[in-house]
């Protein structure tokens, strides 16, 4: 008894090869379709925070963090569907991280620092004008003092 071989697989049709490429493409026309979708509904979204910052709303306003939420969702909504991972994504739409910024408030300290740090250069610009005036005056009066005797 001789034991059975198994038939070689044939190679693909040509018909075969056809509808693999259609499929591809069709997948491919669908995933383009649906990144496209994505891009414009995140550039809305970049828009509408736009007009917010441009209305001097402050970081930290609850409608950032809702355009945010919103952003975020619709981003792990489309990586889910199209097994894409969320930080090539984040990669190719650097202002999310604008955004994202903009949902956290500025540190209380940082108006003191601010205000202080305005201060501080006053007076030393001060003390720098007094310095640089007195050392012009010193040299004018040594070059007279010079010339006259």
């Amino acid at each position: 008894m001789s034991q059975a071989r198994p038939l070689p697989s044939l190679p693909p049709t040509l018909f075969d090869r056809a509808v693999d490429k259609v499929v591809i493409s069709f997948k491919d026309w669908r995933f383009n379709r649906a990144k496209a979708a994505l891009e414009h509904e995140l550039a809305r979204i970049v828009e509408t925070a736009s007009g917010h910052q441009a209305k001097h709303l402050p970081p930290g306003s609850p409608a950032y963090v809702a355009l945010y939420q919103h952003a975020s969702t619709t981003i792990d909504a489309f990586c889910a569907k199209h097994r894409v991972e969320r930080l090539s994504i984040e990669r190719d739409a650097p202002v999310l991280r604008e955004l994202e910024h903009l949902t956290h408030p500025p540190p209380p300290g940082a108006a003191a620092v601010k205000g202080l740090g305005i201060v501080v250069a006053t007076v030393l610009g001060a003390i720098l004008l007094g310095c640089a005036s007195g050392l012009i005056s010193t040299g004018y009066y040594w070059m007279v003092s010079l010339l006259v005797h």
